[in-house]
């Protein structure tokens, strides 16, 4: 009878133990789904007319949300993106040129809202972001000019340049349980950051 009462007193405190650890695992893990971190690769694609003058690039990006419920998240990202510049012939001073462009460079800090449209872990979701990019660059070099033995135009030489601009840029995505697609429109608005991009981005759930 002892045997019994103490084999049903083992039994209870086992059963005990499993079911606090699957509550604490349960507990941990809606605790996880309030914090999302990913990580990706993207390809860009500059947009007219900034694709006469330079060809795609690549993404590296990071980004981590707070889940404020099911739909809506609070977001921070951090991106390093590059495209590459090209060769191309272009009318300068009554004539054509060939110019060469090189890498536009620009790492953007991000913060905004996203909302999920689902409640899985499948669904469609839109994020709006704005913030703060470093960005630099290399300007074109054109040749001297000359026109009857005059100097028309002087030679410019390659210049770099940087700087510092203010973006909002929307992205449309859709979810696949830990994987993330999705879709952004980067327009820049300074001078030298004139160069609108599609950014076509994978991400996977770290965290």
């Amino acid at each position: 009878m002892i045997k019994k009462n103490l084999l049903f007193i083992l039994l209870m405190i086992f059963s005990f133990s499993v079911y606090s650890q699957e509550k604490d695992n349960s507990s941990n893990e809606v605790k996880r789904r309030k914090h999302r971190i990913t990580a990706g690769l993207g390809l860009n694609i500059p947009m007219s007319p900034h694709a006469e003058t330079h060809d795609l690039g690549m993404s590296v990006n990071q980004r981590y949300e707070f889940l404020i419920s099911e739909h809506f998240s609070l977001i921070q990202g951090l991106s390093y993106n590059f495209v590459t510049g090209k060769k191309v012939q272009e009318f300068y001073q009554d004539r054509y040129v060939q110019t060469e462009y090189e890498n536009f460079t620009t790492v953007p800090l991000q913060f905004g809202v996203g909302f999920y449209f689902g409640e899985g872990n499948s669904d469609f979701f839109i994020l709006l972001k704005g913030g703060v990019a470093a960005y630099w660059g290399v300007h074109p070099a054109y040749p001297e000019i000359v026109v009857n033995g005059n100097v028309v135009k002087e030679e410019i030489q390659r210049e770099e340049y940087n700087g510092v601009y203010n973006f909002f840029t929307p992205t449309i995505g859709w979810q696949f349980k830990r994987l993330q697609l999705s879709a952004t429109y980067q327009g820049h608005v300074e001078t030298d950051a004139q160069l609108n991009i599609l950014n076509i981005s994978v991400n996977y759930r770290v965290y």
